[in-house]
This record gives C-alpha cells, sequence and structure tokens, in this order.
C-alpha cells in the first residue's frame, strides 16, 4: 500500500470544504427564495379568499395549496409541459391582445398551468434546497487518505474495475480530482487537470 502524501491529502480536504461551502450556500439561497415564495403565494390567497370565507377558512384554503404545491413539488409535477404548446390560433390571439389594450385574451389552459406552476415553484425551491444541502460530502473511515493514495497512482488512467477504493474515486470525481472516460471499451479514471496539479504531477 502506498504511504499517503499529507500535502495530496490537504488539498483533497481543501477541495471537499469548498464544494461543501458551494453546497450549503446554494441549498441555503433555493430555501429562502423557496419560503419566501410560498409567503407571497399564502398571502395572496388569504387576501383573496378573506373577503369572501373569513379569516379561518382563508388559512385553511391557503395550507391546502401549500400543501398541494409540496406534493407537486415532490412528485416533480410540471404543469406548463402537460399544457403544451399554444395552437397558432391562440399565440395570434395573444398576440393581438397584448398590441390591442381593447382587445383582451388568454389561454384558459395554460393560464390555470401558469398559476399551477406559481404554486410548485416556491415549494419545489425548498426541496431543492434540502436536497443540496443532503448531497454534501461527508467523508470518514480513511476515504480522505485513500483519495490521496488512489490520486497519486492514477497517473494516466486506470480501468476503473482495478480500482480497490470506489469510495476514494468516487469522492475524486466529485471534487474534481478525477474523472471517468470511455477508453479500449472499457472505462477508465483518469485524473484532471485539477487533480493533477494538486498531486504535483
Amino acid at each position: 500500500m502506498h504511504d499517503v502524501d499529507h500535502d495530496v491529502a490537504k488539498s483533497i480536504r481543501h477541495a471537499v470544504a469548498a464544494t461543501n461551502r458551494g453546497l450549503v450556500l446554494r441549498g441555503v439561497i433555493a430555501i429562502v427564495m423557496g419560503l419566501a415564495t410560498c409567503a407571497v403565494l399564502v398571502c395572496v390567497i388569504m387576501l383573496v379568499s378573506w373577503f369572501v370565507v373569513g379569516l379561518n377558512i382563508a388559512l385553511a384554503i391557503a395550507g391546502v395549496f401549500v400543501l398541494i404545491g409540496f406534493w407537486s413539488a415532490w412528485r416533480r409535477v410540471d404543469p406548463l409541459a402537460s399544457a403544451g404548446p399554444m395552437s397558432t390560433q391562440q399565440m395570434a390571439l395573444t398576440q393581438w391582445s397584448t398590441a390591442n389594450p381593447n382587445f383582451f385574451y388568454v389561454s384558459p389552459k395554460h393560464a390555470v398551468a401558469g398559476s399551477a406552476a406559481a404554486i410548485i415553484d416556491g415549494p419545489a425551491n425548498v426541496l431543492e434546497g434540502v436536497s443540496l444541502l443532503r448531497r454534501r460530502i461527508r467523508t470518514g473511515g480513511g476515504t480522505i487518505d485513500g483519495a490521496a493514495r488512489l490520486l497519486s497512482v492514477i497517473g494516466s488512467g486506470v480501468p476503473a474495475r482495478t480500482v480497490p477504493e470506489a469510495a476514494a474515486a468516487a469522492l475524486l470525481c466529485r471534487i474534481g480530482f478525477a474523472k471517468l472516460r470511455d477508453q479500449e471499451c472499457e472505462v477508465w479514471l483518469t485524473t484532471t487537470q485539477k487533480g493533477r496539479d494538486a498531486a504535483g504531477a
């Protein structure tokens, strides 16, 4: 077994930390934006419903819409894709409506799809943010040291099937120090320029 190059291991730790910081930042931004969108949605629904059915029922209606949004986002529902493209006639009427202030037209199907997309948007951002946070790289059990040893011996490339530490290889690929490529009818693991710089090659 090759000795661990501590400088290489240090570079890998720094790359893992940088990758995790990026994931956390993107995740937090997505969650905050999603929650803000949900809050706006709840306020709009409550204001519209309040004058008709009262505060308590308005709160219930807003809650139902938010739950529907999260359920649809979790199921990856795309209402705009389901609506399909507008017909030539609908596009012509929409353009005429935009140009003529005395004429109003909106495709009912696409209007409903757009409203549904707005309801799903906030919850989808929240779930995406949670997914990003869960994708943070967790290292343990000597994975960093294994990745450092593997990076030192990859050189110009080795067949992926011969790599003894799959977790170490996956870590190198995630931080951009290595990549998989097809060569001679099989998959090889090779270093990237970033990986070669870290290994001092």
